[in-house]
């Protein structure tokens, strides 16, 4: 929603729009005037001033954006006003891609708000602009959080400033009553991130034009820091109260009330250290991502004729046999341009390549190249505080940082202590990096004195990494009464209940915890805070009716006080998060097989076949899976749990030939929902000794006898071809051998293929081992087909028996 303030207020306001000024000729309005939507270096720093649809306000709106307009055209030429019934998504998107200052003025939907029980990024924290389908100043379409930071890239150092908005500056809509201090902090922190994640290193929220237009003439043509310039403006109301930004730990955050306790709408988010200078200077660095025209060395390239030949000379006359796929990545280290040929034609360049594994490397053709990213990222900003105090307080407990990149980027962060050994590595992709240490080694705190963090950024096309190194300090502090100790539900990480109770516990006795200094964050909606209970250091808060989702609280700054009547935590300090999961996870019927390399447990020809039984489950209610039971029906019988809490979905048994057993599974999540047993089908385990008359034998097999083997025989042939064939109907099959030195190799062709072939020399000498095993989805009819080889020196193969499994 807009910003409606008093009449006076707003006249006065209104008054600062100077009649008879014309922007609309110098600067670009979108419109009438297309943009490309890549970013591009400025030839001057960017500004760029979208007016959203806003009711009856608009025209109002528009009139304040050329005002703005016409300060900004003082200083640059680069201005682009997009305004509505034009300012569609797509439009805004576009315009804003580089821009060292972008202005938005229209409604604003934020997060805490009545409406909203759960946070939604898709809508909310973001511009209220026009329906592509239906532009209009009365019809407007929300593009929260998750659009701003996923699709637009601001120049670097960028500066956004928020107008006239409602929740921006902490604010509440018309008619609604004005916000508590905390649900105000959580506003401007909210509203904050999803620009400061689009690349902006501050966020304005404003709602008066005399201070937005200082801001304009400040960054565009003064020496100071955004600090000095956010708080010397002539918006001032001179009730600065700092506070730390739970979403945005790495940034400094103040707001500015009308009074100590009422009327934001006024505030800032970001580096208050930057430079206006910084701001304009960032104006000419370049997004690093893109393609160039022309093969550059060292630079990247991609094949683009298919079998692209590689040569041992630059004159391409040398053939090395070595070819490369279209498509493969190369890196470019040299590329010369050829003498005309006699018949005055241009050939074009050579190029020496490499292959990204080092695997080919020669020179090519360089028609067949197409030229790829050739500049290496670079790492524009590190923001963060360079003092760590672990007292708990809620204020620099822990190391925050958040880097920027002019791409895209594979990044490491390493912390390194005095000496300079590694403590703490993060790793991740992104345009930016959220770093975060907790201050622990090992999990003990870690120790007083000077560190290091340092940064790279990697692209995908091999060029040179981006860098950037800092020092910080972990100085002594003591943790006041009113530091946080702990704050976790004490249902743990997951409940399947709908009421949560949260224990804190603070560092001394403190007084004052009402459910108001307390935020709800997460998921789950519906949820209702109860009223705290407890005295001295442990604290309770219930949390009831919630559905399912993910929970946390967020105890607000300065929310209780110690016996001296000091005020704490200084900062906001979160909960630990946890999830109610009230959906029972859903196993899938087991299914089992024989087990290749293992023996019969004996030479009996009752010997319990090795069988593996697996399974999978899954849980839609997001706790995770904890564990899995496990029941045996045997002969038709009741069924019996054999394993209970079982942490893997696997298990393996030995099945008795001549029993018939059936398996059923049930899964457990962290909730501790429990899901329905999942059968699996009758098996009937079977061990066919080498006597049975359904074996089919082929050329020369003897019989041995040996106490060893199973049923006390076995079968055996050093004759190459010599073959045993047999039929069954299972779903599980496993031939049964002996490996040693004097065994052979034999051919296993199953249902007429050939599946394997298998060395009985290798492996760990032994009697009674299922040397292989084929397993199908349920049960039917198979043919096995044994095939000696005639191994020179150890030919032997023996069939000592077959195990099936129905």
């Amino acid at each position: 929603m807009p910003v409606r303030i008093r009449l006076a207020a707003l006249l006065a306001a209104l008054l600062l729009v100077a009649p008879g000024i014309v922007v609309g000729a110098r600067a670009a309005t979108l419109g009438s005037t297309s943009m490309d939507d890549s970013p591009a270096v400025a030839a001057a720093p960017k500004v760029v001033i979208v007016v959203g649809a806003t009711h009856e306000y608009t025209d109002s709106y528009r009139s304040y954006g050329d005002l703005f307009a016409a300060e900004a055209l003082k200083y640059t030429p680069n201005v682009v006003k997009v305004y509505s019934p034009n300012a569609t998504w797509s439009k805004v998107k576009a315009a804003a891609q580089g821009a060292s200052i972008f202005i938005y003025l229209g409604h604003g939907s934020g997060y805490p708000k009545s409406e909203a029980s759960v946070f939604n990024g898709d809508w909310l924290d973001g511009m209220g602009l026009n329906k592509a389908a239906d532009p209009d100043d009365d019809v407007v379409r929300y593009y929260g959080e998750n659009y701003v930071a996923g699709e637009i890239r601001l120049a670097r150092n960028a500066v956004v400033i928020l107008s006239h908005l409602c929740y921006a500056s902490g604010n509440s809509e018309s008619g609604d009553p004005e916000p508590t201090y905390a649900v105000a902090r959580q506003r401007i922190d909210n509203f904050a991130s999803g620009f400061l994640r689009a690349g902006a290193r501050t966020v304005i929220a404003d709602v008066w034009n005399a201070g937005v237009v200082a801001y304009i003439r400040d960054i565009l043509s003064a020496d100071k820091t955004i600090g000095d310039m956010w708080r010397n403006s002539p918006s001032n109301h001179g009730h600065q109260m700092a506070f730390a930004p739970a979403r945005n730990p790495a940034y400094d955050a103040i707001m500015d009330p009308n009074t100590w306790t009422s009327g934001f709408y006024r505030s800032i988010v970001g580096n208050l250290e930057m430079t206006t200078a910084e701001v304009r200077d960032g104006a000419g660095s370049a997004f690093t991502a893109t393609h160039p025209t022309d093969l550059v060395a060292p630079g990247a390239a991609s094949v683009a004729t298919a079998g692209l030949a590689v040569h041992e000379d630059d004159a391409l006359s040398t053939p090395t046999g070595a070819s490369l796929a279209a498509g493969t990545a190369v890196r470019v280290d040299q590329v010369t341009a050829p003498a005309a040929a006699e018949d005055s034609s241009s050939p074009g360049p050579s190029a020496l390549v490499r292959t990204f594994d080092g695997g080919t490397e020669g020179w090519v053709g360089g028609d067949g190249l197409a030229p790829r990213d050739s500049l290496g990222p670079e790492i524009w900003s590190v923001d963060g505080a360079d003092v760590i105090t672990p007292n708990l307080d809620g204020l620099h407990d822990r190391l925050d940082l958040v880097a920027r990149f002019s791409e895209t980027a594979s990044w490491t962060a390493k912390v390194r202590d005095g000496d300079g050994t590694v403590v703490a590595t993060q790793s991740g992709t992104g345009h930016q990096a959220f770093i975060g240490w907790n201050a622990e080694i090992d999990g003990a705190p870690a120790p007083v004195g000077d560190y290091t963090w340092a940064v790279t950024a990697a692209d995908a096309w091999g060029n040179a990494k981006g860098s950037a190194e800092g020092t910080f300090s972990i100085v002594p502090a003591e943790a006041p009464a009113t530091a946080v100790l702990s704050f976790a539900s004490t249902a743990g990480a997951a409940t399947n209940s709908s009421s949560v109770q949260f224990e804190l516990v603070f560092a001394g006795e403190v007084s004052g915890l009402t459910k108001s200094d307390l935020v709800r964050t997460g998921t789950a909606p519906d949820c209702i805070i109860g009223t705290p209970t407890g005295s001295g250091a442990t604290w309770t808060v219930p949390v009831t009716k919630c559905k399912t989702g993910t929970l946390g609280l967020t105890l607000s700054a300065e929310a209780v006080s110690d016996g001296d009547g000091g005020l704490g935590p200084a900062g906001w300090v979160s909960s630990k998060t946890v999830r109610i999961d009230k959906a029972a996870p859903t196993a899938k019927a087991p299914k089992a097989s024989l087990r290749s390399g293992q023996a019969l447990e004996s030479a009996s020809k009752k010997a319990g076949l090795p069988v593996r039984l697996a399974w999978s489950a899954s849980d839609s209610g997001g706790a995770g899976l904890a564990g899995y039971d496990v029941a045996r029906s045997v002969n038709g019988g009741a069924w019996q749990v054999i394993e209970s809490g079982l942490s893997s979905a696997s298990l393996n048994l030995r099945l008795s030939p001549g029993t018939t057993y059936q398996f059923r599974v049930r899964a457990r999540d962290k909730a501790g929902n429990v899901g329905g047993w999942a059968a699996g089908p009758t098996l009937r385990p079977k061990l066919v000794q080498q006597t049975a008359s359904k074996i089919v034998w082929r050329k020369s097999w003897s019989t041995e006898s040996d106490s060893g083997y199973s049923g006390g025989s076995t079968r055996r042939s050093s004759t190459a071809k010599a073959k045993a064939i047999y039929t069954f109907s299972g779903r599980s099959i496993g031939f049964v051998t002996t490996f040693a030195a004097s065994r052979g190799s034999v051919k296993v062709v199953v249902d007429g293929s050939r599946v394997a072939t298998l060395d009985l020399s290798s492996g760990d000498p032994g009697q009674r081992v299922l040397a292989f095993t084929r397993t199908w989805a349920s049960k039917g009819t198979h043919t096995i087909k044994l095939v000696v080889v005639g191994t020179a020196g150890h030919p032997r193969v023996d069939l000592d028996a077959l195990a099936v499994l129905g």
